[in-house]
């Protein structure tokens, strides 16, 4: 099962309203309105392992316009989609741009509605374009374009259609033109929806149906969808913590089936997420919890649980001392109803496992009350060592071939 999991982010500059997009090749496209003032800027880079070479940082950037809330897509083709409001008012625009070794190529900057706000995009290798984006009320709407290389611009097509209700809507788009868009339902922690679709050439052909995003509330949605259907969203289940969900577009049912029965994993602090994923890599970038600053975490998008057999040929010659494993600290203590003080995961041995954990620090002693040996921390019980011992041979046994 290919998965991704993004950890604690990495401060790369200044600024608010970030967006980000990724292509198969491993090139990143960041924008994000700078901290006082409309300029906008942007800047390209590429993957580095788990970092990103960024080509403009600091003082080196430069604003490509002016305007409020931009977000963007890239193809495989370098060709790149911006979309953002203008400063006053509630007119939106769009602009063509090109990777040009460590620059963007940017074209003119065209409006494409003049009555709506916080708008998303995104684009494929056909050149297809899904724009949503809120109108002044709760109105969702969707725009579809065709991208117009030779005059450097975006041909939108027909009006815009309403296809929900709600607030700051986020789209992602595949190859094979499925479309799924999130939102939610008011400003505030609430439900979360999504909707899929299938991008036509001049409109979106909606699933009749929406669907809760996750089980939990939250706000502040975003995601990203690959060529294969994998699926990734990032939230804010809170005014602190930003959480991550994982799945596959059922493209039969128009449904997300979710990872771990829909277990949101937390990774790392922050407000207005963004998120893209492209073939084997995804990013996502954040705005900080309290100052106006940029953060990134990249994540290799993988089947963790069998990361081991799947590189034997790179790892079967070397010594246990030759090798990094992926650990955890007090592995076992993820129980519910531990203090704060004993409790240190949110995935039991068997998930972690999973997701490829392969180094355990387990504690165990003996409880005479129960007569057997139970994992411990700080004095705190968790489960019992059988109960640890159970579910590794559980994912031995789903893994013995």
């Amino acid at each position: 099962m290919r998965t991704c999991f993004f950890g604690l982010g990495y401060e790369f500059d200044g600024g608010e309203s970030p967006g980000v997009a990724i292509n198969e090749h491993g090139v990143v496209v960041q924008v994000n309105k700078r901290e006082a003032g409309w300029n906008l800027y942007a800047r390209s880079g590429t993957i580095d392992q788990a970092t990103v070479a960024w080509n403009d940082t600091g003082a080196d950037r430069s604003s490509y316009t002016d305007g409020a809330e931009p977000q963007c897509a890239i193809n495989n083709s370098g060709v790149i989609v911006e979309v953002h409001k203008r400063e006053v008012g509630d007119k939106l625009y769009a602009m063509y741009g090109k990777i040009n070794g460590t620059a963007i190529d940017w074209g003119e900057s065209d409006d494409y509605d003049g009555d709506g706000k916080l708008p998303a995009v995104a684009l494929n290798d056909g050149g297809r374009v899904v724009s949503v984006f809120q109108k002044n009320d709760d109105e969702l709407r969707c725009r579809v374009g065709q991208v117009d290389a030779d005059d450097e611009e975006i041909d939108w097509k027909d009006d815009p259609e309403d296809f929900a209700t709600g607030v700051r809507p986020r789209v992602a788009m595949n190859n094979g033109n499925y479309v799924i868009a999130v939102w939610s339902a008011s400003d505030e922690v609430s439900a979360m929806k999504y909707r899929v679709g299938v991008a036509g050439s001049t409109s979106v052909d909606w699933e009749d149906e929406e669907h809760d995003l996750h089980e939990w509330f939250g706000y502040q949605p975003a995601i990203a969808l690959t060529n294969d259907n994998f699926v990734v969203v990032v939230y804010r289940p809170n005014s602190v913590d930003l959480n991550q969900l994982t799945g596959r577009l059922n493209t039969a049912t128009k449904t997300i089936e979710w990872d771990h029965d829909g277990a949101a994993l937390y990774y790392d602090d922050g407000e207005n997420p963004a998120v893209a994923a492209a073939g084997s890599m995804a990013i996502t970038i954040h705005k900080g919890q309290s100052l106006a600053r940029l953060w990134y975490s990249t994540s290799i998008v993988t089947d963790r649980a069998n990361w081991m057999r799947d590189r034997l040929p790179q790892l079967g010659s070397r010594t246990l001392r030759e090798l990094y494993f992926p650990a955890s600290h007090d592995s076992a203590m993820y129980t519910e109803g531990l203090s704060i003080i004993a409790k240190t995961q949110e995935l039991t041995v068997l998930e972690q496992l999973e997701n490829g954990i392969r180094y355990f620090d387990l504690r165990p002693q003996w409880d005479p009350g129960l007569g057997e040996f139970v994992i411990h921390h700080n004095n705190v019980n968790g489960p019992t060592l059988l109960m640890i011992l159970s579910e590794i041979q559980a994912f031995c046994r789903e893994h013995q071939d």
